[in-house]
């Protein structure tokens, strides 16, 4: 509680306690990139101030994007993987021996957000520009950029590119800047 506090700017007077939460669905890769299927519990926390208001903070974890079932470690690996043209399923990138979805369009359309949301937001700029203010260079692309539209979902692998450099890491790129940047939530 010390840290969310701290976080959200939480005097010390006032107090933050549990409120419940609520389920979601969710779908995730495990093992050999087999598509799983869970609900998971997304917790509240309910914040008194000085007045007597009540104000309330969700608590998302690093790889769930607000308003989506699909998890960020997942549309990372589409977006790493596919290129525009090619399908989700058919055994080549997904699995789902359980037949969790019918079709991908699910997926698709899940994605698809996400990289519009990349394209009208600029998270990768905003993420260049953050890099340089703390680090005094720039992130170049320059090499990268010419392929991002071979890409299935171009914006977002933009954003994990950006955030590959501002990381230093290949994997789970988005599960950190979401919570890092809180870009998606």
């Amino acid at each position: 509680m010390d840290e969310l506090a701290d976080e959200y700017d939480v005097p010390k007077t006032e107090r933050l306690i549990f409120h419940g939460g609520w389920y979601r669905d969710f779908y995730y890769l495990k093992g050999e990139n087999t598509l799983c299927y869970s609900r998971i519990f997304i917790r509240t926390i309910m914040w008194i101030d000085k007045n007597g208001n009540n104000n309330y903070i969700s608590l998302w974890p690093d790889f769930v994007i607000k308003y989506n079932p699909l998890s960020a470690d997942l549309i990372e690996y589409l977006v790493t993987s596919i290129k525009r043209g090619e399908n989700i399923f058919l055994g080549n990138y997904i699995k789902d021996p359980d037949q969790l979805l019918d079709c991908e369009d699910l997926i698709h359309s899940f994605c698809q957000i996400v990289d519009y949301a990349c394209w009208d937001k600029n998270y990768a700029a905003l993420i260049a520009a953050n890099y340089t203010q703390g680090h005094n260079s720039i992130i170049s692309l320059t090499d990268e950029i010419e392929s991002y539209e071979k890409y299935r979902y171009p914006h977002i692998w933009v954003l994990y590119k950006t955030g590959h450099v501002y990381e230093g890491s290949k994997k789970r790129v988005l599960s950190f800047l979401n919570r890092k940047l809180k870009f998606l939530r």
